[in-house]
């Protein structure tokens, strides 16, 4: 494969913006949740989010939606994201960096495992496809 040239990148660009602005786009344009500021709630999030231009949102595990927020709570956010206009696009598996699965010790990986168990349950909640693991 050869490298593109900055004319041929250029043009690339150029053309996925006018595909995405046309709205036949396959790629989504989203913005993490940690970029707003912590004591902003989650629902102001999102239609601030929605209200820049971004179609979703990547929501870290943590405040409002750490692995101990119920079922009904994580359902509930999904819904308001959807209200507001924004896709919730992945889910960062945070306790991951407290618990990470190349511990040495079995304890500290089993929780890292238990954590992405329960991001794998708040995904379907959410209608979330993807997660972010930062496995060690």
């Amino acid at each position: 494969m050869t490298p593109l040239t900055r004319r041929e990148f250029a043009g690339a660009a150029l053309a996925g913006l006018a595909s995405a602005q046309s709205g036949s786009s396959r790629f989504t344009k989203g913005i993490c949740r940690g970029i707003f500021p912590k004591e902003m709630a989650l629902e102001e999030c999102f239609r601030q989010a929605k209200n820049a231009g971004f179609d979703a949102i990547e929501l870290p595990m943590l405040a409002e939606l750490d692995p101990s927020t119920s079922p009904e709570r994580v359902r509930r956010i999904g819904e308001n994201a959807r209200k507001s206009g924004v896709a919730v696009a992945a889910l960062w598996v945070s306790a991951l960096s407290a618990s990470p699965l190349n511990s040495p010790d079995p304890e500290v990986r089993a929780r890292g495992i238990e954590a992405i168990r329960k991001a794998v349950e708040f995904a379907g909640y959410l209608d979330c496809g993807a997660l972010l693991l930062v496995p060690g």
